[in-house]
């Protein structure tokens, strides 16, 4: 027997008011689905945003085929661009933009005006206001990369009365890579090497120069340690052997090229390492030697079966400047 429109209503509410939960459960899933599905039919395709700040401010922007305003918050399709920024009296710039999907993408830059137009920034404040800013921003960002790539940045310049270190970004005797640069007097640069050997990187990884005030190095005094002699052209005192014969040649050396007079040398420590020495020596003026010393460091090696200086004498070793020394053992000598 068939049954009414009002008897099969009947059933589904009575199976609705069974299965309550069921029901709700289900019906919140097909909303929640049907939200997704709305918000992502309505976003249309992922942009990336663009950041453009580009003075003077007559210049024109052009990204890709698309021009912009010199300043402003775009939506850009993600993509490689070449970005052009000219303006009349300027010499024009162009770069490279790499746009990501949800990302914020910056052009920042200030162009250079011809030589008629030299005082363009002069006369148009604003203008030079923004160019400012800009290379304000450029340097952070170049700073911040820079750190990265050269750990000793997060510590220099550093700064005392007593002295200073300074640094030199695409420094030729690096090879592109950073030089540190000491400021600072006979007995006070040992002190400026040692803040750089408390920072903890790897100091063979730059080239470390003295400012020149009175470099130490002529017609010196070459002393010992205790119970060691050195004598032109002799085996002196205790020495025996490898040993003796490092030290002799690392004495000749001091004596030939460091070429200062009135200031002396000593050797503190001596240290094998294999077919290697590392020598650390002691520099002094006159008699005060406890209270106005530096020390330098050298490593002599054995090259077919001959005993050779490797490095010559300085306050850091750089692996630059010696190719054929280990990395390791530079930092184990620099760390004397």
């Amino acid at each position: 027997m068939k049954k009414d429109g009002h008897t099969r209503w009947g059933e589904v509410g009575e199976f609705m008011r069974k299965n309550r939960v069921i029901v709700l459960v289900a019906l919140a899933i097909v909303v929640a689905m049907l939200a997704i599905l709305v918000a992502v039919l309505g976003r249309g395709p992922a942009m990336a945003t663009l950041n453009v700040t580009v003075t003077p401010s007559i210049a024109t922007v052009k990204i890709g085929e698309q021009s912009f305003a010199n300043v402003g918050q775009y939506k850009i399709a993600p993509g490689e661009y070449v970005v052009e920024v000219s303006a009349d009296g300027f010499i024009t710039k162009t770069g490279r933009l790499n746009a990501a999907a949800d990302e914020v993408a910056e052009v920042m830059m200030y162009l250079e005006p011809t030589a008629e137009n030299s005082d363009w920034y002069e006369t148009h404040p604003e203008d030079g206001l923004v160019m400012g800013d800009i290379k304000s921003q450029m340097a952070l960002v170049r700073r911040e990369e820079l750190r990265e790539k050269y750990p000793i940045l997060n510590y220099v310049p550093y700064i005392l009365y007593t002295y200073g270190i300074d640094y030199e970004i695409e420094c030729a005797e690096n090879g592109g890579g950073v030089c540190l640069m000491i400021d600072a007097g006979v007995g006070l640069r040992d002190a400026a090497v040692q803040y750089l050997q408390r920072t903890g990187v790897d100091l063979s990884d730059y080239v470390v120069r003295v400012k020149d005030y009175v470099s130490p190095f002529r017609e010196m005094v070459v002393e010992l340690p205790e119970g060691l002699r050195y004598e032109d052209g002799a085996n002196g005192g205790d020495l025996t052997g490898e040993l003796n014969n490092v030290l002799i040649l690392v004495g000749g050396y001091l004596r030939d090229n460091l070429v200062e007079p009135g200031y002396t040398t000593e050797v503190l420590q001596v240290k094998q390492y294999g077919e290697y020495f590392g020598v650390k020596i002691k520099v002094y003026q006159g008699d005060d030697e406890q209270t106005n010393y530096d020390t330098m460091r050298m490593i002599v090696g054995r090259i077919n079966g001959e005993w050779k200086i490797m490095t010559g004498a300085d306050w850091i070793l750089s692996k630059y400047r010696n190719p054929l020394v280990p990395d390791k053992l530079l930092s184990e000598v620099n760390g004397f």
